[in-house]
């Protein structure tokens, strides 16, 4: 991955903001006014639509593909199901209705395990299909160098540690939007025990690849990198962020998740405009994604252990300990909802704070006598190689390093009293 990103001395101290404009009253020629970066909204939502139509037909195509394919191979193997397997007793005398019932259960039951056991594969062809397509429309539409435009840098290390201090409260708000839509009444269809059947039999490893990673990677290209550079070049900050961040929990469809989501989206957006690297929101997606996989992965492993003790293996026992420390923190955030909400505000706010003041700036050398390179837009791009232009990292101060652990002890503290409350 490129890295130009030179940290200048500190007598480079003339910070340019993308919002100046981008002509200088020395320039020997006026320059025409840059056009908005596409896509505005109208085209951002037929975008969308077509990146879930994408990653969607790909699942079903591939889901069909695999599951003729499981047939045609038991046929030629000259397998054949019949309904003995998985407990069903096929009889000629009359049925209870209880016995057709329970009939139709486990035939459902096994209908919904195979369909699982088939996504699997499916999933992954989506994910992958769909992050080349982000690739592809980046280098198509934003240029040769969509990398430096969009920032896909490597980020400083005090930003990145910085996100990470704030990672609990980004875990627990979003999900207490969740709880908080679903008891308002917004419409929710989403299942957690069947995402968590779902995940449950795959490995903990290709889990992660197929939910973490893949997501990560995808819907952050398309929507910080693709999206949200068009919409913030054409409405501003404030409005780009905000539309980008409802058009990324749209693309979630379940609405009580979509508000969740959309929560999420507004930090993700925050984190990679001070960053100017769109790594810092793929690895806070990553790790929110991966985190509801181990959970879901480890609580299956650890009910199959408990119910069949001698033939099931245990969990991995850091995992595990991940998984009781995350069920933790939700219980606490449904049950004690004010204190937890009070402790992710100061925490977020703490470290909001202190990415503002240590945000990647540009800066030009007040003595350097060639004109600076300054972006057509407000946004994330990088100065070209050999400009005079650098990009600053600067330290964001006591005050907000201090505001940062009083926001760690603020969040440690509610959680604690959350914990104590009978």
């Amino acid at each position: 991955m490129p890295n130009d990103d030179l940290t200048p001395e500190p007598w480079l101290d003339e910070v340019l903001p993308a919002e100046e404009p981008a002509s200088e009253s020395d320039l020997m020629v006026a320059l025409p006014a840059a056009q908005p970066p596409h896509p505005n909204i109208w085209w951002s939502l037929l975008w969308c639509f077509g990146i879930l139509a994408t990653l969607y037909g790909t699942i079903i195509v591939a889901m069909i593909a695999s599951m003729v394919g499981s047939d045609l191979y038991a046929r030629m193997r000259g397998e054949k199901q019949d309904d003995s397997q998985g407990g069903i007793v096929a009889s000629n005398r009359p049925q209870s209705p209880e016995e057709l019932e329970r009939i139709r259960a486990a035939k459902l039951a096994r209908v919904r395990e195979d369909l699982f056991r088939n996504l699997a594969f499916p999933m992954f062809l989506g994910e992958l299909v769909t992050t080349l397509l982000a690739v592809a429309t980046l280098r198509i539409f934003v240029g040769r160098n969509w990398m430096r435009i969009v920032g896909l840098r490597r980020p400083g290390l005090l930003h990145v540690a910085l996100v990470l201090i704030a990672m609990p409260a980004m875990l627990v708000l979003p999900n207490m939007i969740h709880e908080l839509a679903k008891y308002i009444g917004v419409p929710h269809f989403e299942n957690p025990e069947e995402f968590a059947q779902m995940i449950g039999g795959w490995s903990l490893g290709f889990g992660v690849l197929v939910i973490g990673v893949g997501p990560g990677l995808s819907e952050e290209l398309w929507c910080r990198g693709f999206l949200g550079r068009g919409l913030v070049g054409n409405y501003g900050v404030w409005l780009g962020v905000l539309l980008t961040s409802a058009l990324f929990g749209l693309m979630h469809l379940d609405p009580a998740h979509a508000l969740a989501t959309a929560a999420i989206g507004v930090w993700l957006h925050f984190t990679y405009l001070m960053t100017r690297s769109l790594v810092v929101p793929m690895i806070l997606h990553m790790l929110n994604n991966s985190l509801a996989v181990v959970g879901a992965v480890v609580g299956i492993q650890e009910d199959a252990w408990q119910k069949n003790l001698e033939s099931a293996a245990p969990p991995n026992p850091f995992w595990a300990v991940v998984a009781e420390r995350l069920n933790d923190l939700e219980k606490l955030a449904n049950d004690q909802p004010y204190p937890m909400t009070i402790g992710c505000i100061f925490l977020l706010g703490g470290v909001a704070w202190a990415l503002y003041l240590s945000r990647a700036r540009l800066v030009v050398s007040a003595e350097e006598a060639r004109i600076p390179w300054r972006p057509d837009f407000q946004g994330v791009e990088y100065p070209p190689l050999g400009s005079v232009t650098k990009i600053y990292r600067p330290w964001p101060g006591w005050l907000a390093s201090a505001l940062v652990l009083a926001g760690v002890i603020a969040f440690v503290g509610c959680s604690y009293y959350a914990y104590v409350q009978p």
